[in-house]
């Protein structure tokens, strides 16, 4: 396994991390509304743009050059109102709790004009695919992530908003297995 520090990207100042996307027609059933898988693609699509941008590298590029998988191991949301093509879409990634070999996700999909849409909780296990074992997340990581953490909790502070994860209390480094 590579030595992960030597090619990760600089951290961007995101807090919380936004991914913007206009809703295309070919993502809509003909109920005429966005079909509901997608939803998960925009959520799990802005978790791997998270990636790229604040830990520093894509899912992708942790697979191919460093050995470490992300597989996801958990996820859920719940649908607050319906998307249709044209719509700006903005999806927000917070991140819920640092484990041992595990980050839990919150994301919260919204118009443009701020109609919440979806939101949901999502993990992801670090794997090494060549021992198919669990692994720590990287120290790299782990260090951008409690960064991160106390960016998203400044951001909910100031903006008299609760946590990620719904109570009064922002988002703390939480760490555990």
């Amino acid at each position: 396994m590579k030595k992960i520090s030597i090619r990760l990207m600089e951290m961007a100042d995101d807090a919380p991390f936004s991914m913007p996307r206009r809703i295309g027609f070919g993502e809509a059933d003909a109920a005429r509304i966005v079909y509901t898988v997608r939803f998960f693609d925009y959520a799990i699509d802005a978790i791997d743009a998270w990636f790229d941008s604040i830990a520093g590298a894509s899912f992708y590029i942790l697979n191919t050059e460093y050995d470490i998988s992300c597989p996801f191991v958990h996820a859920e949301l719940d649908f607050q109102a319906p998307l249709r093509p044209g719509d700006d879409l903005v999806t927000q990634v917070f991140v819920e709790r640092l484990g041992r070999s595990s980050l839990t996700f919150r994301v919260r999909g919204a118009l443009r004009a701020g109609r919440p849409c979806f939101s949901g909780r999502f993990a992801v296990s670090f794997i090494a695919p060549s021992l198919m074992k669990a692994m720590p997340v990287p120290a790299e990581i782990a260090a951008r992530v409690e960064l991160y953490q106390a960016r998203c909790a400044s951001w909910s502070l100031a903006q008299g908003e609760a946590g990620a994860d719904g109570r009064e209390s922002a988002q703390g480094p939480a760490r555990g297995a």
